[in-house]
């Protein structure tokens, strides 16, 4: 907490806390000018003060990548490390069986109507070229500070804005893994997408497909790529 005060007082952030409306700041809920443009003040700005406590929050951390059918392991076999879960690849005819796995929390499907295995095996047999892209995942650190049901509902509302627009099916997985010395809890979550958009019937009772690719998703991935 006093190595905390020193950094701030250095930076020399106001008094209480800037994040509430009744700050001694500039009344509002965003930076002072003089603070908006540097990244340390970023990181700092986001801690948490009361009157009696001060407590920084969780560290970001989030990444990307995609599964092909030329690499790596395919989409059921990635669905079903990260759910804990048994799913047979209909494509290849292998079994992958990763119930035993520990630290897996809830999981949870959004914008399809089937199951998990059904989702990922029409993901597979949707491509035919050899290198396509058969899911992607976001990965992403979710903050200790946060209640269990907190962390659920963050999560939930992202998976579900992902499925809203860009119409894709989308596979969530909590996780909670403990680091080497058993003495933190390090929680994250995994959102595997489907790499086409889901085709909903009228009728909504009816089986959902996948459709179109999301090409959008591919100029983005090539970019990255690139300056890599």
């Amino acid at each position: 907490r006093a190595r905390l005060s020193k950094v701030l007082r250095t930076l020399r952030v106001p008094r209480g806390n800037p994040l509430t409306p009744n700050s001694k700041s500039n009344g509002n809920n965003s930076l002072p000018e003089k603070l908006a443009g540097s990244t340390s003040h970023r990181v700092w700005w986001k801690c948490e003060t009361t009157p009696t406590t001060t407590k920084a929050v969780a560290i970001y951390h989030l990444s990307v990548k995609r599964f092909t059918r030329g690499k790596g392991p395919g989409a059921v076999a990635a669905s079903a490390y990260r759910s804990a879960s048994r799913l047979t690849d209909r494509r290849t005819g292998l079994l992958h069986n990763f119930r035993a796995k520990r630290g897996v929390g809830e999981t949870r499907i959004f914008g399809w109507n089937r199951d998990r295995s059904d989702l990922w095996n029409a993901a597979e047999k949707a491509e035919v070229k050899r290198n396509a892209t058969t899911a992607r995942e976001i990965q992403a650190a979710i903050p200790r500070e946060l209640s269990n049901d907190s962390q659920l509902m963050l999560c939930s509302n992202f998976a579900q804005w992902l499925a809203d627009t860009y119409g894709v099916a989308v596979d969530m997985c909590l996780h909670d893994k403990e680091d080497k010395a058993k003495t933190s809890n390090q929680p994250h979550v995994h959102f595997l997408t489907s790499s086409r958009r889901v085709s909903a019937h009228e009728d909504r009772t009816r089986p959902f497909v996948l459709g179109e690719k999301t090409k959008e998703w591919d100029r983005i991935c090539t970019k990255a790529d690139r300056a890599a």
